[in-house]
């Protein structure tokens, strides 16, 4: 087994996501045992996670990354040679990356120096289109090992894209991500970016139909380009006093986990870090069963949250009326849905990191 000294993270940039505080949470946790840890993002702008006194964070201006289009790809050689540049200044042990631009970089960049490369896809493939399926293809099999969030998206992707060496190593929770729990507020919580993917208006459709839920107000933490068209929505269905989109804010599951229950409506994810953050806070949790068996993997329905078929209005409706009751089995799913700690808690995931890059 080798010793990991010295390691490079990379990630597109530092906002408000759940890819960036697992990666934040991972750099930390290196730090913390003496791996001498660096980061390399692909934009000037963006900071909402604190990092360790002791990384050292390395920013590029590389505003096309982040963007759709095809500008990233005619930029892409000379933003290799750049990103190789401090691959080979920092000379780590290991290169970690999360996300598919930063993957594809990465893997270019240390093609030339030799450089071992781990890469995890932050979610579901399903999303991307042929080209960048084609890069895929092309290079994710070149990766020295690849990291999984979870079963059900390595079932479909390890053969499609001819990797072999792999390992699924679910997200961590952190003990700062728990809050004091007081006394339940009829509330309603969901956090995402406000983006097709999440669904908000399936979510804002189901509790503005739901009788049980006239006394409840839904708050909704997030920011996006749906923020317009769902506020017309909001207005149509004349839920304004009590629906709240609530915008950004750090650590808004922690700081709102008086909710009585917490949605997810998204129509596909890699891995739904707010869905285990909502559970270990003890929030019955409504999810979507989405298509993939992402959610299936972490939610069984009835025992420590509920499933609802992925974009059917009203079963999700049925579902969170179900979860406001009060009753044995809803308290009976807030006790089994903190147990996602003793799997997931940050020791146990960091270990397993380093565990699979020492091998």
């Amino acid at each position: 087994m080798r010793q990991i000294n010295k390691a490079l993270l990379m990630l597109p940039s530092f906002v408000a996501g759940g890819a960036e505080r697992v990666l934040v949470i991972i750099a930390n946790s290196l730090a913390e045992r003496n791996i001498e840890t660096t980061i390399v993002v692909y934009d000037t702008d963006s900071e909402f996670y604190k990092l360790a006194d002791n990384i050292k964070l390395v920013r590029f201006n590389m505003p096309e990354v982040k963007r759709g289009g095809y500008k990233k790809y005619y930029r892409m050689p000379y933003n290799v040679k750049k990103v190789r540049s401090v691959v080979r200044k920092v000379d780590p042990d290991v290169v970690i990356s999360f996300s598919y631009i930063t993957n594809v970089m990465a893997l270019l960049a240390c093609k030339k120096i030799v450089k071992k490369v781990v890469i995890s896809e932050r979610t579901d493939p399903v999303r991307y289109n042929r080209l960048q399926r084609l890069f895929m293809s092309l290079l994710y099999k070149k990766a020295d090992g690849f990291v999984y969030q979870t079963n059900a998206i390595k079932r479909r992707y390890s053969d499609k894209y001819g990797i072999k060496d792999s390992v699924v190593i679910y997200n961590p929770i952190t003990r700062d991500q728990i809050g004091e729990r007081s006394e339940k507020e009829k509330i309603v919580l969901s956090v995402g970016r406000l983006i097709p993917e999440k669904n908000q208006e399936l979510l804002i459709r189901a509790f503005a139909s739901a009788e049980k839920l006239n006394e409840y107000s839904l708050h909704i933490y997030g920011d996006g380009p749906l923020k317009v068209q769902l506020q017309e929505l909001i207005k149509n269905l004349n839920v304004e006093n009590r629906v709240k989109l609530c915008g950004v804010e750090l650590d808004p599951i922690k700081r709102h986990n008086e909710a009585t229950v917490f949605a997810l409506t998204s129509y596909v994810e890699g891995f739904p870090n707010v869905l285990i953050e909502a559970m270990a806070n003890g929030i019955v949790c409504v999810a979507s069963d989405i298509e993939s068996g992402v959610v299936r993997e972490i939610i069984q329905d009835g025992e420590n949250g509920y499933l609802f078929r992925n974009r059917d209005v009203e079963d999700l409706r049925n579902k969170l009326e179900k979860a406001v009751v009060c009753s044995a089995e809803n308290k009976r799913i807030e006790v089994n849905a903190k147990k996602v700690m003793d799997v997931m808690n940050v020791d146990y995931i960091v270990d397993k990191w380093i565990d699979y890059i020492q091998k």
